[in-house]
């Protein structure tokens, strides 16, 4: 046996991150499921927005359920410049008027380093109106 024995030469390169913004569909999945935390936060009033006192007047609550988890109240619109995304949640209520938003931005450089989606709040209102 040889007392000199040294491992191979070759340096071992850290394993670069997956790109979790590479597959859209389930990278809006990852975000949607960090809208459902804030808003579970939001309910629970964890979270204050002042509009939030305007929504309960028009609606008794905000579902978390099934059907407000279903992907088609959830719009991306990817920045002109590809850096974000602008993601609108539609709120279900009891009623199903679903007529509020939460509007947050992910940017998709601090996604990549991070390897999760982080939302910055935008605006909670009414669907269609600007804030």
């Amino acid at each position: 046996m040889n007392g000199n024995y040294q491992p191979d030469a070759k340096k071992e390169q850290p394993e670069e991150a997956p790109d979790i913004t590479r597959n859209k569909r389930e990278f809006t999945a990852l975000i949607r499921t960090e809208i459902f935390r804030f808003l579970q936060q939001l309910t629970l009033g964890k979270i204050e927005l002042a509009a939030l006192e305007d929504y309960y007047v028009e609606h008794e609550r905000i579902r978390l359920d099934n059907e407000a988890r279903n992907g088609r109240h959830t719009y991306v619109e990817p920045s002109a410049d590809g850096q974000t995304w602008r993601v609108c949640q539609v709120l279900v209520d009891p009623d199903e008027l679903n007529d509020w938003q939460i509007e947050f931005t992910v940017d998709l450089a601090q996604a990549r380093e991070e390897g999760k989606p982080t939302l910055v709040f935008g605006a909670f209102g009414k669907v269609g109106q600007r804030y």
